[in-house]
């Protein structure tokens, strides 16, 4: 058994009167209005069920030694989110600390 990740590729809002909702607590000016967001459109479902299933994380492009910096440019995503990436899927044994670059963690794939 693995984990299972559906990747979204928009998401609808909708919004709800707070005051339908007596049990989230009183409805105030300022939480008048709730909201959900339900996932409009299935793009990629992911099946995690082994250690090397991870690697659907890491691009192609990353360099044999990348940091969080690294990861962010060849992911396109945030630096903050990378360093997040970063740490569990160091936690997972999939990658490994080898070091420093300047202020940079220095990073290799271990598996």
């Amino acid at each position: 058994m693995g984990l299972l990740l559906a990747a979204v590729a928009n998401a609808q809002t909708i919004y709800h009167d707070a005051s339908a909702f007596p049990l989230l607590g009183k409805a105030t000016e300022s939480t008048l209005t709730r909201y959900d967001r339900l996932p409009g459109k299935l793009r990629d479902i992911v099946r995690l069920e082994a250690k090397k299933d991870y690697r659907y994380f890491l691009p192609e492009s990353l360099p044999e030694e990348f940091t969080s910096m690294d990861l962010a440019r060849c992911a396109r995503i945030p630096r903050d989110t990378a360093q997040t990436c970063l740490l569990i899927l160091r936690d997972l044994g999939i990658i490994e600390l080898i070091g420093k670059k300047g202020r940079f963690h220095l990073h290799r794939i271990a598996i």
